[in-house]
């Protein structure tokens, strides 16, 4: 929010502290921790929320592919290439080697060393782009990153999952 190029310098400070305080996704993850903690009793009326929330999870990814869709261009790959095989390196592979080594820390199971490992193979996240453009952040250059991370996967995670079991 501060580094986008829509942030003005006589802006204040305080008025971003409290843009990011009030914004959705930071509501969303501290909701999440509390409701996380708080037992609630499993009856019909919580079983269909649930269910609901399913609902609503799984129409996210179809969401976030659309609005990704959308936000494509075709540009100039000049220059771009390094960029693109740089951010291959550190976020599929890189990130791999180091949460492969972090978890070889006693007391990590084999099974949450494979999750771990999966899971940092994984593509950059859908809402990037959408950050980057709400916050004019270079959203064609996110937009690019991320299609071609999710183009990419299907060769590099199974590689990825093969060379670390």
């Amino acid at each position: 929010m501060y580094s986008g190029g829509s942030f003005k310098e006589e802006r204040d400070f305080v008025e971003v502290i409290r843009n990011y305080f009030t914004s959705t996704i930071f509501i969303a993850v501290v909701s999440a921790m509390i409701l996380s903690k708080i037992d609630i009793p499993e009856d019909h009326f919580t079983a269909t929320i649930q269910e609901e929330l399913k609902t609503v999870q799984c129409s996210l990814a179809v969401i976030s592919a659309i609005i990704l869709g959308q936000q494509l261009s075709f540009q100039p790959m000049k220059g771009l290439w390094a960029l693109i095989t740089f951010s291959i390196f550190i976020q599929m592979l890189f990130q791999v080697c180091f949460c492969s080594a972090v978890s070889n820390i006693p007391g990590v199971n084999h099974v949450n060393r494979d999750i771990l490992v999966l899971s940092s193979a994984m593509p950059a996240a859908l809402p990037g782009p959408v950050f980057a453009t709400q916050y004019d952040c270079a959203a064609r250059t996110a937009t690019l990153l991320t299609f071609t991370h999710i183009v990419i996967s299907p060769v590099v995670v199974p590689v990825v999952f093969t060379l670390f079991p």
